[in-house]
């Protein structure tokens, strides 16, 4: 059985590069400009995410990735994340974000990140 991740309980909504909404509580990606739908994200996508965007531009360590966040998955599990949260995130906007792995090392989100206000 899954087990849905804690955010050490917080539940932020963050803009990414501007034109895209990521709310960690519902695990929902949306388009700031109202183009394209909502993408639902996978646990593992979402916690991944939540992660990257806590810092952005900084690589994030494989081993530093928050436990409660991201499951112990194998390198492979984490690579088929990584492709289907850089999928989602390019169906929205192209040009807005992507996330860059960098081998041996970890990953790093290319975008801005910054933690909105509930409305």
């Amino acid at each position: 059985m899954s087990q849905q991740p804690s955010f050490n309980g917080l539940r932020p909504v963050f803009e990414i590069g501007g034109r895209i909404l990521f709310n960690a509580d519902t695990r929902e990606l949306s388009d700031l400009r109202g183009h394209c739908p909502r993408q639902s994200l996978s646990t593992e996508q979402a916690g991944l995410l939540f992660c990257l965007a806590r810092s952005p531009f900084i690589i994030v360590r494989y081993n530093c990735l928050d436990r409660s966040a991201v499951s112990a998955a194998t390198q492979l599990n984490n690579t088929r994340t990584v492709h289907a949260l850089n999928r989602a995130l390019w169906q929205i906007d192209p040009a807005c974000a992507h996330i860059r792995v960098i081998p041996r090392l970890g990953y790093v989100l290319i975008a801005t990140a910054m933690q909105r206000s509930r409305t």
